[in-house]
């Protein structure tokens, strides 16, 4: 019998609402720790073209299939549940509870994966 053990790696962060959003839905948010130079208040997009030369990848065969441009953002859409709506904070517009840009919340990624975040709580 072999054990084995298993290590992840999973930090909690900020995140801060970029815009105005509703609970139950995605909204725009920046983690400051992972885009310490960009700004942090407003929805920032830059436009980039990647130089494949400078790939030292042996088979850039993968590269020829994707376009030669991108965009690099400060933020990631992340789902804010409804349960997390607080009372003294939200309105309620339209039979929907709606935060505001600037709201904090304590976020995570499952395994240290960046493609899996989680909010956790309100801050």
């Amino acid at each position: 019998m072999v054990n084995t053990v298993e290590t992840t790696t999973s930090t909690i962060e900020t995140c801060i609402a970029l815009e105005d959003f509703i609970y139950g839905y995605k909204v725009k948010v920046s983690i400051p720790t992972l885009h310490p130079l960009l700004d942090k208040d407003n929805i920032v997009s830059i436009k980039n073209k990647i130089n494949i030369s400078n790939i030292m990848n042996k088979d850039k065969s993968y590269f020829s299939n994707i376009s030669n441009k991108c965009t690099s953002t400060n933020y990631i859409s992340v789902l804010i549940p409804k349960y997390m709506a607080a009372t003294e904070n939200v309105t309620i517009h339209d039979h929907k509870l709606v935060g505001s840009k600037g709201d904090k919340f304590a976020i995570s990624f499952l395994g240290g994966d960046l493609d899996q975040p989680i909010v956790l709580r309100r801050l």
